[in-house]
């Protein structure tokens, strides 16, 4: 899922989008809807692919003005039934202009601390890996690395 928090050109996402999906082949981000109800429900066997750009030049986000503490408590209420990832998210801040992504997990190490809500900022195409390929453990290799990113709102 994909939240940009500010004000963005869809350009901007579009070359987003367009950059994700070089490392994975796979459109990884969901622009996010208002409502649970518009997400995708889980059917077996079938992978819910995220935005295909280019996205409506009309487009914009129900989340402009929303701080990352928002954005996780609507995930913690999306339904389960819901083919979503209910622990990684994405979002967009003001470093989104110059093609990066912040990913955000709920649940600490063991995903079971969901008041818990740690990120880091990855280019586009590294976050659609990661989120792809994350393994128990890497995030906090890759964060004690990096260290502290802040939210750019």
């Amino acid at each position: 899922m994909l939240f940009p928090l500010i004000e963005l050109d869809p350009e901007t996402i579009n070359i987003i989008l367009k950059s994700a999906f070089k490392s994975t082949e796979v459109n990884a981000f969901l622009l996010a809807p208002s409502s649970h109800t518009d997400l995708p429900k889980f059917e077996s066997g079938k992978l819910h692919q995220g935005n295909e750009p280019p996205i409506p030049s009309h487009y914009k986000s129900h989340w402009l003005g929303k701080k990352i503490d928002d954005v996780a408590e609507w995930m913690r209420n999306v339904p389960e039934d819901r083919d979503v990832d209910h622990h990684f998210f994405a979002v967009l801040d003001k470093s989104a202009k110059e093609g990066k992504v912040v990913i955000c997990r709920i649940g600490g190490r063991d995903l079971k601390d969901v008041g818990d809500v740690d990120w880091m900022r990855f280019d586009a195409q590294d976050a659609a890996l990661k989120l792809r390929t994350a393994e128990p453990g890497e995030w906090e290799r890759e964060k004690e690395r990096k260290g502290d990113d802040k939210i750019e709102y």
